[in-house]
């Protein structure tokens, strides 16, 4: 699992390739090429792949600036 952590800003992924989980408040749901999912600020996530192909993902934060993002590992 890439290391849980959370943010006060929210937080969406959309996954390019792979398949894998995003991890949110303890509960792991799948992803694949084409998923996205949303992470409300201050919520534990992470995610990790599951298949053989890299897991791809392209996220965004809701921050004017990712020096606001004050990273809090669990």
């Amino acid at each position: 699992m890439q290391d849980l952590h959370r943010h006060d800003q929210a937080e969406t992924y959309y996954v390019l390739s792979g398949k894998g989980v995003v991890a949110l408040e303890g509960v792991e749901h799948p992803v694949r090429a084409g998923s996205s999912a949303f992470i409300p600020g201050g919520h534990e996530h992470g995610a990790r792949k599951t298949g053989a192909e890299v897991l791809r993902v392209f996220y965004v934060l809701a921050a004017d600036d990712f020096a606001e993002v004050e990273y809090v590992f669990s």
